[in-house]
């Protein structure tokens, strides 16, 4: 078999026997799986070295893939959280260590990017580790580098007043 083959289990519990009953796996390789997260009938699943998020979706009970977020450069992945119908990736190697955190938002068939944070200067490990508030209204980014963690609140999947920010802007609070 493939050792490098990676799966995620995905579980049911029935209450009748008190038991859980495999439902679905989905398998990759790499990285995959060492970062999930999952909300409601989302399950965001990274392979940062390949530099993607594949995103599962529930449907009537059937878990099946969705689709991939992705991005070329950098460790986009490393961390991920979702809430809301928000998903938020981490990748803290973004432009020469930078780092960034992408949020994106269900629109009802699919997500899509609305919004990107970025780290104050290079190196500074940006979206290192990251978390989302079930309603998706607070975004919590860890900046490794000052260990500083940032504070996005409000309606974090929808850009205010453009779609790329830094650290030191306004509609972030330092912690």
């Amino acid at each position: 078999g493939d050792t490098d083959s990676v799966r995620i289990y995905i579980y049911d519990w029935v209450s009748s026997s008190s038991s859980f009953v495999e439902n679905a796996y989905f398998t990759g390789g790499g990285s995959y799986g060492r970062n999930t997260d999952v909300y409601g009938d989302f399950i965001a699943v990274a392979n940062y070295a390949a530099n993607v998020v594949s995103v599962y979706h529930n449907v009537d009970g059937s878990w099946s893939y969705m689709q991939d977020l992705t991005n070329t450069a950098g460790t986009f992945g490393y961390s991920v959280s979702t809430g809301n119908n928000v998903i938020s990736v981490g990748d803290y190697n973004y432009n020469s260590a930078q780092g960034s955190v992408s949020v994106f938002q269900y629109d009802g068939t699919s997500f899509e990017l609305t919004n990107t944070f970025a780290g104050a200067s290079s190196s500074a490990y940006f979206g290192t580790s990251i978390g989302i508030s079930s309603d998706g209204g607070y975004l919590a980014m860890l900046e490794y580098l000052t260990y500083k963690l940032y504070v996005a609140y409000g309606n974090v999947p929808t850009p205010s007043p453009t779609p790329a920010h830094n650290p030191n802007s306004s509609s972030l609070t330092e912690t």
